[in-house]
């Protein structure tokens, strides 16, 4: 990932990839009043985070995440994590991940290769489900349900017609 220092890497006895690492940026302005070049660091906190399997193995970051507040406002806030998912603790490469196997695999299975909860991967691969459908239905001309004919054209030969019923359009000739 961009902009991120690993200090630490190791196998541990669940042998699970355990990686600690910060993010250089700091912030150039105040997360909640945007004001510039007035924050003041005020201690950090270590979070983990999942991310996607490396080599097979369940991978967690354990990231030290550096508390600001601004001079300007005196509010106080966290350091912005650009590779992390928004509201969950797992990197935005591990929620495409989940996406992608929850397609191809059971949900128990993606559980058990990420080290997150069948909840968790459920509601991620859910949401995923639903964009898909909705984006089936508006760009995508697919059958619902679909007609098989036969038919003889001029040279005799049999072929296969596939229709879709919910038009009468034919979408495969074989």
């Amino acid at each position: 990932m961009p902009d991120w220092s690993v200090s630490d890497v190791h196998v541990d006895e669940n042998d699970t990839y355990q990686i600690t690492a910060t993010y250089d940026l700091a912030p150039s302005e105040c997360g909640r009043c945007e004001a510039t070049s007035r924050l003041v660091k005020r201690g950090a906190t270590t979070r983990v985070f999942v991310d996607a399997p490396v080599h097979g193995r369940q991978t967690f970051i354990h990231v030290r995440h550096n508390k600001y507040t601004c001079r300007t406002c005196d509010g106080s806030f966290m350091q912005h994590l650009p590779e992390m998912h928004r509201t969950r603790r797992m990197t935005r490469r591990l929620v495409e991940y989940i996406k992608k196997q929850s397609l191809l695999k059971p949900i128990a299975h993606v559980a058990e290769d990420t080290g997150v909860s069948e909840t968790t991967i459920g509601e991620i691969s859910k949401a995923h489900y639903t964009w898909l459908s909705e984006h089936h239905a508006r760009t995508l001309r697919a059958p619902r349900h679909i007609g098989i004919d036969e038919l003889a054209l001029v040279d005799k030969q049999m072929r296969a017609i596939f229709i879709n019923l919910e038009d009468s359009w034919p979408f495969e000739l074989l």
